[in-house]
C-alpha cells in the first residue's frame, strides 16, 4: 500500500486532461498501482461524463451536441483493442552503473527521451526531454546518500520507480507520489540496501539551509539550468 499520493488538485487536473505533461506522467504511473487514487479519478471521470449529458440535452441551445465525442473520448477498447495493445506492449527497463531495473510502461516515453546518465558522488542523473513548466530528471541515490535541508524556489513532484527514502516528514515507497512546494524544508535520505530510483519534476531550484551546500545558493538559478 502506496504511503504518499497526489494532492487532490493535481488528481482533478489529471483527470480532466489539464494537467502539465510532466506532472501527468509521474501521476499515471502513481495511479497504475494505487487503488485509492485510481477510484478518485474514476468518479471524477464519472461526473465530467454527466456534464457531457447535460449540455447535450439543453433545448433550443446553441451548444453543441457532445453526445458522439463524450461517446469517443470515454469509448472503452474492445477485446481486439486490446490484444493489439498488449502485443505492442514492451518490457521497458534503465540500465545503469550496471544496475537494471525494470520501469512500468507508463515510463517507455520518458525513457526515450532521456539524456546520457551523470554523476555528483554517490548521485545519478539524466535528463528527461519531456515537455513541462519545470526540468525532469531519472534520480538514482546510491545507498546512503544524505541531501542537506533545503526548500524548493518552486515546486517539485517525484515518483519512487524502485527502492525508498525518507525525509523528516514521511517515508516514500515504491509507488509513491511525493510532492513538495516552496513552502516545504526537507533533509531526504535513503538507507535502502538498493538505494532509491526516481522520477523527478522540479520547476525551480533548491535553495539549501545548513552546512556548505549554503555556498551553492547564489548560483542556484544557473545550477538549476546546467543540471
Amino acid at each position: 500500500m502506496n504511503n504518499n499520493h497526489p494532492k487532490q488538485k493535481i488528481l482533478d487536473l489529471f483527470a480532466s486532461g489539464d494537467l502539465d505533461d510532466q506532472i501527468s506522467v509521474i501521476t499515471s504511473t502513481h495511479l497504475r498501482s494505487c487503488a485509492q487514487c485510481q477510484k478518485y479519478i474514476a468518479t471524477k471521470e464519472k461526473d465530467f461524463s454527466e456534464i457531457f449529458d447535460k449540455a447535450s440535452v439543453q433545448p433550443q441551445s446553441s451548444i453543441p451536441d457532445f453526445s458522439e465525442m463524450k461517446n469517443f473520448i470515454l469509448k472503452k477498447p474492445s477485446h481486439d483493442d486490446q490484444k493489439s495493445v498488449s502485443k505492442k506492449a514492451k518490457r521497458v527497463s534503465l540500465q545503469f552503473n550496471n544496475k537494471t531495473i525494470e520501469l512500468p510502461p507508463t515510463l517507455l516515453s520518458a525513457k526515450e527521451n532521456m539524456s546520457p546518465w551523470k554523476s555528483i558522488g554517490n548521485i545519478s542523473y539524466s535528463k528527461v526531454d519531456i515537455h513541462g513548466s519545470g526540468n525532469m530528471y531519472f534520480v538514482h541515490f546510491e545507498p546512503g546518500v544524505n541531501i542537506s535541508e533545503h526548500t524548493h524556489d518552486g515546486n517539485e513532484y517525484a515518483y519512487v520507480i524502485a527502492g525508498s527514502f525518507r525525509d523528516q516528514h514521511s517515508e516514500y515507497i515504491t509507488g509513491d507520489f511525493a510532492s513538495f512546494s516552496h513552502d516545504d524544508s526537507h533533509n531526504p535520505y535513503t538507507e535502502d540496501p538498493d538505494g532509491c530510483l526516481l522520477l523527478v519534476s522540479i520547476d525551480g531550484p533548491f535553495i539549501f539551509k545548513e552546512g556548505l551546500a549554503r555556498l551553492l545558493n547564489p548560483f542556484r538559478r544557473l545550477f538549476y539550468k546546467k543540471l
